[in-house]
């Protein structure tokens, strides 16, 4: 279980899965950071028990310290163990807690394990172009915009850009990410940025 001053990240849960299947039939909500399509209960099951198989993903839950209420999931996908490099994935599902900068504190923390428990030494993104408050939020957690795809998402009848952006291990322990979260009992104290978490990650990898 990693933790910050106002989450915690860890597994998800069979019994997480009746909220996970609220916010993917959500379609105002999905098409944030990716295409709609209807999810039915059984392919919904079927998600969970084969992501938990993949050797390339690191699935988990958002939740906050206080009550262990889940809000969100997040994760890292096609971890490539030659490379060093994955692709971040988050979600925050109840969109009652987001502007509260929860998005970015989870973020942080999964990059901290990206980095320091994967030894992985770069991590992406794919965001779109119009989505202000993810880009912010990358921004704030150590992202940098590397690229650009023309139009190369089809989302709600329209085609849209997709903007690539990365984060090297050394970028991120310059930054006060990492320093300042911690994982399991061990104290400290996260900073928190003022963002919304709308957040854009398109590659298609495990949804959450």
């Amino acid at each position: 279980m990693l933790s910050s001053k106002s989450l915690y990240l860890s597994p998800l849960l069979k019994a997480d899965l009746p909220i996970l299947f609220q916010w993917i039939n959500d379609r105002e909500q999905v098409l944030f950071n990716a295409p709609y399509r209807v999810v039915s209960e059984n392919d919904h099951r079927e998600w969970y028990e084969s992501i938990r198989k993949r050797k390339d993903v690191v699935l988990l839950g958002i939740r906050l310290r206080r009550g262990m209420k889940l809000i969100g999931s997040c994760q890292l996908h096609d971890i490539h163990v030659i490379h060093r490099t994955a692709f971040l994935q988050i979600r925050i599902g109840d969109v009652r807690q987001r502007g509260r900068g929860y998005g970015t504190e989870a973020v942080g923390l999964l990059l901290r394990h990206a980095f320091s428990d994967l030894n992985l030494n770069k991590v992406h993104v794919f965001v779109f172009a119009g989505n202000t408050a993810a880009i912010r939020m990358y921004e704030c957690s150590g992202f940098r915009k590397e690229g650009r795809l023309k139009q190369a998402a089809h989302i709600d009848g329209s085609y849209v850009d997709l903007l690539v952006m990365g984060i090297p291990k050394k970028r991120f322990s310059l930054t006060a990410v990492g320093p300042n979260a911690h994982a399991g009992t061990r104290s400290g104290r996260f900073r928190r940025a003022g963002t919304d978490e709308k957040t854009g990650t398109v590659k298609r990898g495990p949804r959450s």
